[in-house]
Formats: C-alpha cells, sequence, structure tokens
C-alpha cells in the first residue's frame, strides 16, 4: 500500500490527473521581453482556461531509490460547465509482479473511489460533498493535497503549465534544435538541475537532467523525462490527448467490482486520517489567545461547523 500510495502521488502530481476539478486563476498575459520558457508556460496556460473539456491517456514508468522499478497507466477525463465532473484512472505495476488499482471521480454527489491493492484488498467509497468542501479548506490552510478533496495547484493544470513552471525552477530550460515528436511539432526544452536545489519528490532518486515536449496545436505537455547521467530515472509519456471532445456522463460513474458502496466514514482507516487532518486544520486556524469558553471565530472552523 505504502508504494502504491507513493506512485499515485507522484503521478497525479506529475501527469496532472487529478479527482479535483482543473482552474486557473493566473494571468496569462506574455510579456514580450520574458523568456521562452515563460511564454511557453503562459501559452499553456491559456490553453487550459480555455478547454472545456478533456480527455487524456499516458504511461508512467520509473525507479524507487531502492531500484525497484515500477510503471503506471492513467487516464483522466475532465468536464467543465454547467455540471463539472472529472475522472482519474490509475494501473500501478510493479516489477515484483505487484499490481494494484485506483478509480476515482468527482461530481456534484462528491467523490467516489475504489482502489485494489493485493496486500489490503479492495475499497469502495463515497466522500459526501461537505466532507470534499471541509478537506479541500484544510488543504488550503495546511498546504497539503495528498487526500480527496485537496486542490493541488499544480494538478489543476491539466495541460501541464504548473507541472512545467515546476520543472523550470529546479532545471536551467533552454530550447534544443528539435521541432518534432514523431508526426507533432513543438518544442524540445532540456535543461540541467539548479545548483543548491532538492528533489521536487523524495520518494524518487534524483535526476540531474531533464528534456520534455510540448505539442504546438493544443500547447500541451506530452512527454517528460528525467535522466541521472545516461540513466533514465522517469519517464512521463502522454499517448493521447484530447480537448474540447463529447464525454458521456457514466464517464463518471465509478464501478466497485461488485463492493458495495460505503460512505467515507465508515472506512476506519481513511476516515481517520481525514478527521486528523481537518483537526489540525482547525486546531492551526484557533488564536492561541482565546478566553475561557470563547467560541473560536468561525473562520477557524471548518465549512461544515460554521
Amino acid at each position: 500500500m505504502n508504494r502504491a500510495n507513493c506512485v499515485v502521488g507522484f503521478l497525479l502530481t506529475a501527469g496532472g490527473l487529478v479527482v479535483g476539478l482543473p482552474g486557473q486563476d493566473g494571468s496569462t498575459a506574455q510579456d514580450p521581453q520574458a523568456d521562452p520558457v515563460e511564454r511557453i508556460v503562459a501559452s499553456i496556460r491559456a490553453a487550459e482556461q480555455a478547454l472545456g473539456s478533456l480527455r487524456l491517456e499516458l504511461v508512467t514508468e520509473g525507479a524507487f531509490p531502492s531500484g525497484l522499478r515500477f510503471a503506471t497507466s492513467g487516464s483522466l477525463h475532465v468536464l467543465r460547465g454547467e455540471h463539472p465532473a472529472s475522472r482519474t484512472s490509475v494501473r500501478f505495476r510493479f516489477a515484483d509482479d505487484l499490481e494494484s488499482q485506483m478509480e476515482s471521480a468527482r461530481t456534484a454527489d462528491g467523490i467516489t473511489i475504489y482502489q485494489r491493492d493485493p496486500a489490503f484488498g479492495e475499497v469502495y467509497v463515497r466522500v459526501p460533498p461537505v466532507v470534499v468542501a471541509d478537506l479541500e479548506w484544510a488543504g488550503s490552510v495546511l498546504d497539503r493535497a495528498d487526500l480527496p478533496g485537496m486542490q493541488d495547484a499544480r494538478a489543476e493544470a491539466p495541460l501541464g503549465s504548473a507541472m512545467l513552471e515546476d520543472l523550470r525552477r529546479q532545471f536551467d530550460l533552454e530550447p534544443k534544435p528539435e521541432k518534432m515528436r514523431g508526426e507533432d511539432a513543438g518544442v524540445w526544452l532540456a535543461g540541467d538541475r539548479r545548483p543548491g536545489l532538492g528533489d521536487a519528490a523524495d520518494d524518487l532518486p534524483l535526476a540531474d537532467r531533464v528534456e520534455l515536449f510540448v505539442r504546438d496545436k493544443d500547447h500541451a505537455l506530452l512527454e517528460v523525462v528525467h535522466y541521472q547521467g545516461e540513466k533514465v530515472l522517469q519517464h512521463i509519456d502522454v499517448k493521447s490527448l484530447e480537448v474540447d471532445v463529447a464525454i458521456e456522463p457514466e464517464t463518471f460513474v465509478v464501478d466497485g467490482h461488485g463492493q458495495v458502496l460505503r460512505e467515507v466514514a465508515q472506512h476506519i482507516p481513511l476516515w481517520s486520517q481525514i478527521e486528523n487532518v481537518i483537526g489540525r486544520a482547525e486546531a492551526r486556524m484557533t488564536p492561541d489567545d482565546l478566553a475561557d469558553g470563547q467560541l473560536p471565530p468561525p473562520e477557524s472552523l471548518r465549512p461544515s461547523r460554521r
């Protein structure tokens, strides 16, 4: 389970696969004097802000510091507009032949999660909207994005703008002469790690160089390769990506594979994590100088208790 959770976190961040709904609130204006990478980031943000729907499939390969290799395949469906929804599907395969699976969908009815793990079996739960709102608030207070409902700024960018922004802070990126990736025209960027920085993902080995490709036609980040010397540490490869496509409502229904759907409060391991995190957020927001018997201000309480 720990290994699966590690890969989930990496994939959801690196590939932009999320249970939350994507959105952008930053400026997309381009400074004529900005460097080429900054202009590319701005163009991706503008495309993300304009899209109405998205369907994406990707694969990821990599290794943990122990040397254990893993591979994942995942898909993301996003629908904006009057009835926004998102669906994430991920399968994991480890070199020791263990496999696991995670499905998650977020709609107006909350978040539904199915997870199958060889060590801990199957989980099929629903996180109701009121708990999702509490988790979103707690995530913003604690700057966390590791539980359902929490919003990760990097993951809210389905075409890859936030990931490219992260990479340009870590690596000294410059355009390469190559302009093609198979039949796709675009720009290749590459660069060495900037000195004095730690790794972005503590659970993964340190990369000293990265290469990536952004496609021209839809401003989508399609491939990222992390290197340590000549060795490939991580390879993220978007196999297909379509924007403004029709997505059927049944796409956002998560199959329990024969399991009975339970409310998340009935699943003690996950519910305990949720209650702990929300409680920590309330503790952080509560003033230290409250008088005996004085009620905390509403803004220090989870939304469901205000």
